[in-house]
């Protein structure tokens, strides 16, 4: 019996080395198998893969490794030790890939890494479909000769640092060279449909078209991006959700971001662009757009349609323009046709719901969109130099800023027709506003200093002037006049409101004799000449006194006046001329005899004229 027992402990004690050094003979068993078809330098990646050894190669520093040669390896070599049997090790650890020359395209699909990594390579072209990487997937220092792409992943994180392309020359018809380097063979990179835990990150790179589609990112930083040659670049986002995002120092690309959400904020930067469009947004926090300059080339390329946006910050608004970018399996994998394309002069950005807008610093060449918005707080525009903007349809919650340093093209506009504002805050200075303004069916609360601490004062009765002056090249419209004259009655500046209450009745006078409204023209001119339209009363008075002088001078050149002993009139005048008060009786017993009586029907007409318009002028009904 105890035999038995220090038997069986014996056996006890040997069983987790025996598990052991089966599990390394297991593992070392992957790494010494090799498939018939491997070069010897595929043999020798895959060691050093599977060992992760530290050969000669493997222990170069990244500074150094691109001095030595690039080893060549197949496509189908880099999938084979991705996925399968060999997959196995790439689940449990890192899988670096240093120093290779992939030829072919790389096809992965439905497998496991714990991290992988590539530096120093050169891809002809690589998707991944259906990969779960439990930590970063990390490109360094690459050579990109067609489409990237990452198809229903999910990654804890991506990084492509320092990425260029070299475009691949194909065969064509009409080509005496043997190739065609058109921009639909520009290399491409595309997330679709992946989720990523942590961040995206794509820094200092050169790939003239990135696609990001149907994706869920915690986080998008793209800056320090440049075309590969003369075709403009694009970065499209369509149908991304992640919480923060900032794209800057992006040079000569058209950027479109589309039906997206951002839990927290949009940034655009320092770049240098094509065109900038935003539609079907939700941001949560902050839009930013800072140090933008949008050059318009006279043709711009718009693939998608973008329509009725919404932001926690911004919504955006376009019109469709063409289809969005179409999928298609292909060997079972999915691949993007070439975006349809279709001309345009106009640069677009609309947005439907914003907490913050915020424009600083851009230069624009072509009109800009920013239709059906809900700012909830502020709008701002501070420097850079304008073309025009469309905000129609637009709510501001808060405050809608220009401030002082801004600029705009000659013969720019700002179109706010039947937006809500609640605070204008704008400098005394005109030039900070465009040539043109539509305020049509607008309204506002309040207009303020730029400092925001006083309201504007009596003083700058010239500036509102000026001002409505800007609205002239739109069609006319009672309701901009008359909310502003309201405005300034309630804060009390009665001199600005009588200036542009005059301004907005010679507005509509002129309007109406443009438009052949006879009735209403003759109307207003006589409001005009009679009461100042009601805003100028002392001119009836001096009407008055001037038929009476006038009327006086006439009588008393009358055999009735002689005979009656009246040398001046004045008093028969002022009888005639006004109806309401009698100074004599005897004044109207005087029948005039000859062709002076006809002037005095003239003289009792223009009196009930004048006194008309008098009273409608005391009752506010000329203004």
């Amino acid at each position: 019996m105890r035999t038995s027992v220090e038997n069986m402990g014996r056996l006890l004690v040997q069983v987790p080395f025996v598990l052991l050094t089966y599990c390394g003979l297991a593992h070392a068993s992957i790494c010494d198998r090799y498939e018939k078809d491997w070069t010897s330098i595929e043999r020798e990646v895959w060691n050093e893969v599977c060992e992760d050894d530290a050969r000669d190669y493997r222990r170069l520093s990244d500074e150094y490794l691109k001095y030595f040669p690039q080893r060549e390896v197949s496509g189908r070599f880099i999938a084979q030790i991705l996925t399968g049997k060999y997959g196995k090790v790439g689940a449990d650890r890192t899988l670096a890939l240093k120093g290779l020359e992939i030829r072919g395209p790389i096809l992965i699909h439905d497998t496991s890494v714990a991290r992988f990594s590539m530096k120093h390579v050169k891809i002809e072209s690589a998707v991944f479909l259906r990969v779960t990487a439990k930590g970063r997937f990390q490109i360094d220092d690459a050579e990109l000769a067609s489409t990237f792409g990452i198809y229903t992943s999910h990654l804890d994180g991506i990084e492509l640092n320092n990425i260029w392309t070299k475009p691949i020359s194909l065969p064509t018809a009409d080509s005496n060279q043997g190739g065609d380097s058109s921009e639909d063979n520009w290399p491409k990179l595309y997330l679709y449909r992946s989720t990523v835990d942590a961040d995206f990150r794509l820094h200092n790179s050169q790939i003239n078209e990135i696609g990001l589609e149907g994706s869920a990112i915690e986080s998008i930083d793209v800056q320090d991006l440049r075309v590969l040659s003369d075709p403009s670049g694009t970065i499209t986002l369509n149908k991304v959700t992640a919480g923060i995002a900032d794209i800057s120092n992006i040079n000569g690309y058209r950027i479109a971001i589309n039906n997206s959400k951002f839990s927290d904020s949009l940034t655009i930067q320092d770049s240098l662009l094509t065109q900038l469009l935003l539609g079907q947004l939700t941001i949560d926090d902050a839009l930013l757009i800072s140090r933008v300059t949008l050059q318009g080339q006279g043709s711009v390329a718009e693939p998608f349609a973008l329509r009725s946006v919404m932001f926690g910050w911004a919504q955006w608004w376009y019109e469709t323009v063409g289809p969005p970018p179409l999928f298609l399996t292909t060997t079972g994998f999915p691949f993007v046709t070439p975006r349809v394309r279709r001309e345009s002069t106009q640069s677009i950005i609309a947005f439907s719901r914003a907490k913050h807008v915020v424009f600083t610093g851009l230069d624009m060449d072509l009109p800009l969109m920013f239709r059906f918005n809900n700012v909830t707080s502020d709008w701002s525009i501070d420097g850079g130099r304008l073309a025009s903007i469309d905000a129609s349809y637009t709510t501001v919650g808060r405050i809608f800023a220009i401030l002082a340093a801004t600029r705009w093209q000659p013969n720019s506009t700002l179109i706010l027709k039947q937006s809500t504002l609640n605070q204008i805050q704008t400098p005394y200075k005109m030039d900070v506003w465009p040539a043109t303004i539509d305020m049509r069916d607008a309204t506002y609360d309040s207009i303020v200093q730029e400092e925001g601490e006083d309201e504007v004062s009596a003083a700058s009765n010239n500036w509102f002037r000026h001002w409505i002056a800007l609205w002239s090249a739109y069609p006319f419209s009672t309701q901009p006049y008359r909310q502003l004259i309201a405005y300034l009655a309630k804060i009390g500046n009665e001199r600005a409101a009588t200036e542009v209450g005059y301004a907005f009745k010679e507005r509509e006078r002129q309007t109406a004799c443009v438009s052949q409204e006879y009735l209403t023209c003759a109307i207003l001119w006589l409001s005009r000449f009679a009461i100042g339209y009601g805003y100028k009363l002392w001119y009836a008075v001096i009407w008055a006194i001037s038929f009476v002088i006038i009327g006086g001078f006439v009588f008393s050149q009358t055999e009735e006046a002689k005979e009656r002993g009246m040398p001046w009139g004045l008093t028969y005048s002022f009888d005639m001329l006004i109806p309401l008060i009698k100074l004599r009786d005897s004044n109207y017993n005087i029948d005039i005899q000859g062709p002076t009586r006809y002037y005095f029907y003239a003289h009792k007409l223009a009196g009930w004229v004048l006194s008309s318009f008098l009273a409608a002028g005391l009752g506010g009904w000329t203004k």
